[in-house]
């Protein structure tokens, strides 16, 4: 058994040493590190090239590319992943991992030969760090049990409320695995890329190993600027595509919790994607137009009878009645005050 640890770049010099030198320093040298320059205007590719002149005991693969976003990336760094290598570890630039991960993560393989290893993450914002809690117990689930993975993946109730995380990040992949299921994603995806390759990974494979509240951890860092949301022209497009799939595979399953759980979803990616709009600087006739487009998407109203709206927090249910109404005044309405409202919740992120 042997990892590649693939970690796709963009502009991120800060935070890009930390998140390298994290796993140049495990206990366990059994991989190979690729990094993957996305076009980067910083210093981030000096970087990357730095650690390849070291000649370190590891392989390092440094490649420098046209930027094209970040499905390109890591499409790019599985594609010259060594053929020795048997799993696949992602990792963000911005994160980073506790010193003996790669070691734990080898233990947990040798005993449960899984084809999806799920571990701790460690969210962190400034100097506070929280344990993330998982609604789905630890354990191995086969097909014996892993209809308790199906029927609170993607929705343990409420709004965005995930049973299991689906990020690429954060899980030992079988390699053999990924490669069988990147071509669910397209490179121009910028809104749930990662669910368009874990959802089918986890549907396809034979058993999934769920280890949290475990010290060797990933530990994913909050960002400030992260969390104040830029206005995404592609988001409606990403989600159209993500979500086609994602019906698509769900559909062909004939499981209804799974079909369930793809719909919940997607009543809660058409909401943030209301609120993306709100940031669209087209002004109020786009605004209202994009509007139209999600009233009349008869997906998302079939979609809603899955849905338990009282989960749903007052804002969220103001955004799902400003998508329903027929009123266009009341669209008018909705979309002023929720503008503002989110203005408001930017303001203070910023202070």
């Amino acid at each position: 058994m042997k990892i590649a640890v693939i970690i796709p770049i963009f502009n991120v010099e800060k935070y890009l040493n930390n998140c390298i030198d994290s796993i140049l320093r495990q206990s366990n040298r059994n991989f190979e590190l690729i990094l993957v320059d996305d076009g980067s205007t910083d210093n981030s590719g000096k970087i990357c090239d730095e650690y390849l002149e070291n000649k370190l005991d590891i392989v390092i693969k440094v490649i420098h590319k046209k930027n094209g976003g970040l499905v390109s990336a890591w499409k790019k760094g599985v594609s010259v992943v060594s053929s020795d290598c048997t799993h696949i570890l992602f990792v963000d630039p911005d994160d980073w991992v506790s010193d003996d991960y790669l070691s734990f993560l080898y233990k947990r393989y040798l005993n449960s030969n899984a084809d999806i290893i799920i571990t701790s993450i460690t969210k962190v914002q400034g100097r506070s760090s929280t344990l993330v809690k998982f609604p789905i117990a630890n354990g191995t689930y086969t097909s014996k049990n892993i209809d308790t993975i199906y029927s609170h993946l993607l929705n343990n109730g409420g709004f965005f409320t995930r049973g299991l995380p689906v990020n690429r990040w954060g899980k030992l992949l079988k390699k053999d695995l990924v490669i069988k299921n990147m071509h669910y994603v397209s490179d121009d995806v910028t809104f749930a890329e990662d669910l368009n390759l874990i959802f089918p990974m986890i549907i396809k494979c034979s058993t999934i190993e769920v280890v949290q509240n475990s010290s060797e951890t990933y530990y994913y860092r909050i960002r400030k600027d992260s969390m104040l949301r830029k206005y995404d022209a592609n988001m409606w497009n990403s989600i159209s595509k993500v979500y086609s799939t994602l019906m698509s595979i769900s559909g062909k399953t004939n499981n209804l919790k799974l079909i369930q759980q793809v719909n919940k979803d997607y009543v809660g990616a058409v909401n943030l994607c209301y609120k993306n709009n709100l940031e669209n600087t087209n002004g109020l006739k786009e605004a209202l137009r994009f509007i139209t487009i999600l009233h009349t998407d008869s997906i998302f109203m079939n979609a809603l009878k899955d849905v338990n709206l009282r989960e749903y927090s007052y804002i969220d249910r103001l955004v799902i009645s400003a998508i329903t109404t027929n009123n266009k005044i009341l669209k008018i309405c909705f979309f002023y005050v929720l503008k503002e409202m989110k203005s408001a919740r930017n303001a203070l992120l910023r202070n």
